[in-house]
Order: structure tokens, then sequence, then C-alpha cells
């Protein structure tokens, strides 16, 4: 389960590419909340397409966000709100990104290097077109527009 504290710094992560139309809807949302008065133990980073090299940026925080577009059976809504000790990190039948940043082999070789993982809450977006084309969907923007309001509730808490 997440729980923000707000004495520690948290690190809120975007990651997508641009270049594919929906996919880029992680690197918006921190785009959008670069532009609201956020508290001062926030760090917001665009992380691209980063894959392996994540794991130096998160070994940093005890407590981060995620945002980015997944593939996924089975979701009625248009995004997902989950912690990670509520899948497993073990197994990669499903990759969590529609651009191979594999995340999950990322935390899998977190844990079996004994990296301490932070507590990791991840806002998942459904795409609706993930072509080569530059710009985001109406309806995936609305998505970023509700994650970004639920951020920002849940930073300005306590």
């Amino acid at each position: 389960m997440f729980h923000y504290d707000p004495n520690k710094t948290i690190l809120i992560a975007g990651f997508g590419n641009p270049l594919l139309g929906d996919d880029g809807a992680g690197i918006e949302a921190v785009r959008k909340l670069s532009k609201l008065h956020l508290p001062e133990n926030v760090v917001l980073q665009d992380c691209g397409t980063m894959g392996i090299d994540v794991i130096p940026l998160l070994e940093q925080y005890s407590q981060v966000i995620i945002i980015d577009c997944i593939k996924t059976k089975g979701v009625e809504s248009d995004f997902i709100e989950f912690c990670l000790d509520e899948v497993n990190i073990s197994k990669n039948e499903n990759p969590i990104s529609v651009h191979n940043i594999n995340l999950n082999d990322a935390l899998t070789l977190m844990n079996a290097l004994k990296i301490k993982i932070p507590n990791i809450l991840i806002y998942g977006i459904l795409p609706n077109k993930t072509d080569l084309n530059i710009g985001i969907s109406d309806k995936t923007m609305n998505s970023v527009n509700l994650i970004t309001n639920k951020i920002s509730t849940l930073l300005s808490q306590n």
C-alpha cells in the first residue's frame, strides 16, 4: 500500500515516447505537474524511455509515483492506479510498458541485487493510439488531467 510522507522527498517519474502518440502521456503528466505549485519535497523527472538506467534513479528515493502507458486486459477504465506491492514483479508475462521500458525487469534486478525498492504508486494509462504520431488523443489527455489532479490532491494532504 502506498503511503505519501510529506517529510520525505518524492519522485514523480513520467515515462513515454512522445513520438508514439498516447505513449507520451506520462511525460505530458509531468509537464502539467511542473506548471503547478507543488510542495518543495517533490522532484519531477521526464524519464523518456529509460530502461535499466532507471535503477540508480529509483534507489535515490523512498517514495515514487510512476506515470506511464500500459497494455493490459480486463480493465474497464482509461487508467489504473496500483501500488507496486499489488503486482508480482518476478514474472514478466506481460510487460508493464508499451515502449519496452521493462520496468518489471529493472525492479526484478533491483530485488536480485538487494537494492531497496522504494514505495511505488503507479498510474497506468491505457493508450488509444501508439502509432508514429506526435500528440495525445483527447481521451488519453482526459486521463492525464485526472491523474495530475489526483496527484495534486495527494500531495496537498497532511
